[in-house]
């Protein structure tokens, strides 16, 4: 998990869980290794909610154990985009883990705005109606415009690096 700190009171205000391939011998395969094969081949959206279940069930045992729960964002791939009914798999994982969905926040990348963002636009509605926090990864790293990104319904935008960097 990758810490989101208050930036005034330096708080721990929630966390990001990130992908790692790790081989038996401890090494790390960079995730711009496998991720683009697996964007590919649809093996993704298997990862991805492998990585959801792996939150929830984390999230679960701080419920659990009286420890503070804190809001965990997961990346969501945009093969998702290509078949809603992700959305069921996504609700039978929060009933199994009795999760709150306010705890949630899916991450979703630029570059899905390339594709049907009609499809985007009801995927964000989706998630949103269930109480879960969309926003929007890499922002400025593609082509979308402003305008585009006035319209989707996001919670919160992650600007990229270069977006800064070129302005």
């Amino acid at each position: 998990l990758q810490p989101k700190i208050h930036m005034e009171t330096g708080a721990l205000i929630g966390a990001e869980a990130l992908v790692r391939w790790i081989r038996k011998d401890g090494t790390i395969i960079p995730v711009e290794q496998f991720l683009p094969s697996f964007e590919k081949n649809g093996f993704i959206t298997k990862v991805d909610f492998e990585m959801l279940r792996q939150v929830l069930k984390l999230q679960q045992e701080m419920r659990l154990s009286g420890k503070k729960e804190l809001p965990i964002a997961v990346n969501f791939s945009k093969k998702h985009q290509e078949n809603l009914e992700y959305m069921e798999e996504l609700d039978a994982l929060l009933e199994e883990y009795q999760a709150s969905a306010d705890m949630l926040e899916i991450e979703i990348t630029e570059s899905i705005f390339m594709r049907n963002v009609e499809t985007l636009t009801q995927s964000i509605q989706a998630l949103k109606q269930r109480g879960i926090s969309v926003s929007i990864d890499d922002f400025g790293a593609g082509y979308s415009s402003l305008n585009l990104l006035s319209s989707i319904k996001a919670d919160t935008v992650k600007l990229d690096r270069q977006f800064l960097l070129s302005v």
